[in-house]
This record gives C-alpha cells, structure tokens and sequence, in this order.
C-alpha cells in the first residue's frame, strides 16, 4: 500500500511543482574553484593557440610574445627587455644581455608586425588645438 501513496501523492503534487518552478527564473550558476593556466605557454600539451605571437602596443610602451619568450619596451628609444615567462613569469630577470639573438628575431617580428599595421590603417585623425577648441567670446 506504501507504494501506492507514493505514487498518488507525486502525480497529485507534480502540477503543483511545475507551477512552482516556472515562477523561478532560468538560471545556471556554475561555480569554478582552482582556475589553472591551462595554456600551451605554461606547457600544456593540448590547449595551443591559434596565434603565433602577441603584440600588444600602449602609448610608446610596445610588447610581444613569441611561445615562452617576451620583449617589451618602454618608447622606441629604449632597448628592448627580454623575459622567458615559462621560468621567470613575474618579469624580474631581463635576459636581453645574455640572449642577444632572441632579441634580434624578436625585434625583427614587432617590426614586420608594425609596418603591416602601418600598411592596413588610416593615419590617426589630427587632434584638434586650442585654437579650434576654443569659442570666441560675442
């Protein structure tokens, strides 16, 4: 007999759930705990990237990496830094004396990079001066 009331009391009831459920939105949480790099850089053996290299350029600083290698720059003016993030990924340790040569094919694909950026864009629009900001007075 137990069966039974179970049986009756979930298709009496199941009207009442759907009811219930339908008032709440429809959202999925989904909670991720312990986020690793899983990146081909940090030496994972599947994720891989579909990009060769990063290039990265704000103001005059200018940045790029190749695999485990990175050269960044503060102005044109300034020597590259070379860091190998797979050992060093806090960038406390320049290698540009030591790697000379990392620092040359590098150099060479921000500057390939940056003269096919410099083919593909427009000239920046010129920014307006004081004179032109400012109205004159009636």
């Amino acid at each position: 007999m137990k069966p039974s009331f179970t049986l009756l009391t979930a298709l009496l009831f199941a009207p009442l759930a759907s009811l219930h459920a339908a008032s709440k939105p429809n959202v999925l949480f989904i909670a991720v705990d312990d986020l690793r790099p899983d990146l081909g850089c940090y030496g994972n053996k599947v994720a891989k990237s579909p990009h060769e290299r990063i290039v990265a350029t704000i103001g005059t600083s200018a940045a790029l990496r190749e695999g485990r290698f990175k050269i960044h720059r503060t102005a044109p003016t300034k020597p590259w830094q070379l860091y190998d993030l797979a050992t060093d990924p806090a960038e406390t340790t320049n290698l540009a004396a030591e790697r000379p040569a990392d620092i040359e094919r590098l150099s060479a694909a921000f500057a390939k990079w940056e003269s096919e950026v410099k083919q593909d864009a427009s000239e920046p629009a010129p920014r307006p001066t004081k004179a032109t900001t400012t109205k004159a007075k009636p």
